[in-house]
This record gives C-alpha cells, sequence and structure tokens, in this order.
C-alpha cells in the first residue's frame, strides 16, 4: 500500500505493507508522474514505519527510482520503525547505492521535521505538521 501526494515542493509519501513488486512498479510510476509535475526540486517525507523489509526485486526497483532522480531532491527525510532494524539496515544500503546524499533516515518524527523545517514554505510546514499527526497508517 502506498500513497504518494504534493503540497507545493513537499512530496509526501507513505510506504506499507504489503507491497508486492506490482505495488512498488506503481509506486515508482507514480512517485516519477509527481516529481515531473513539481515545478521545481522538491522536498520529501516519506514515512515507511508500517512497512516490512522488501524483497530484493522491489528493493532494487526503489534503489534505481532513487539514484534515477537524485536531481530533483533537494532534501528528504525518511521515517523508519528503527534506524538499526531490518529496514533501516537495508534502506541505509539502498540510499549508499543510490548515492542519495540529500535522503536521510530517522526513527523519531521530530528529528525528521527540524531537517526539514529550514527549506520549507508556511503551508508546506503546514502540510507536513498534519502529515506527521496522522501517523504511518495508510488511510
Amino acid at each position: 500500500m502506498f500513497t504518494v501526494d504534493i503540497v507545493g515542493r513537499l512530496v509526501q509519501i507513505r510506504l506499507a505493507s504489503p507491497l508486492d513488486a506490482e505495488g512498488v512498479a506503481r509506486f515508482v510510476e507514480r512517485t516519477r508522474f509527481t516529481l515531473l509535475r513539481a515545478p521545481v526540486n522538491v522536498i520529501g517525507i516519506a514515512d515507511l514505519r508500517g512497512l516490512r523489509v522488501m524483497a530484493p526485486e522491489s528493493a532494487d526497483m526503489i534503489t534505481t527510482m532513487l539514484a534515477r532522480d537524485n536531481s530533483r531532491v533537494e532534501r528528504t527525510a525518511i521515517l523508519v520503525p528503527s534506524l538499526l532494524g531490518s529496514l533501516g539496515l537495508q534502506l541505509t544500503r539502498m540510499l549508499r547505492a543510490a548515492n542519495a546524499k540529500a535522503r536521510q533516515l530517522f526513527d523519531d518524527p521530530l528529528r525528521a521535521q527540524d531537517y526539514l523545517k529550514d527549506t520549507l514554505q508556511p503551508a508546506e510546514h503546514l502540510a507536513l505538521e498534519r502529515f506527521l499527526a496522522a501517523g504511518g497508517d495508510i488511510p
């Protein structure tokens, strides 16, 4: 399951299990469409706290997307349940493989918000607060 929304330059993503390879392919396509219609480089918040470790083919698709879209991303905070858990370690490897230096992992929503706050306009900041207040569940 996933959602991808945009408010100004703020791209808001939620990923949660179950998410099979077909779902990942749809997510990659939707994310690409969202980035292409954004007027400038984007700021991202991705809540993956509801996601379990990804299958290798799914991780590869997302790693390819991350590498391809590096030039369109100013900064992204990625929330995981634990930095040292299986998903956190998998994403650390994926970010390294994609050379995604503008993307950082967090296990604390307040630290993720702090990482992004200096880059956001007021409407984007409000959207970020609402996104984080909703928690990791997909409606």
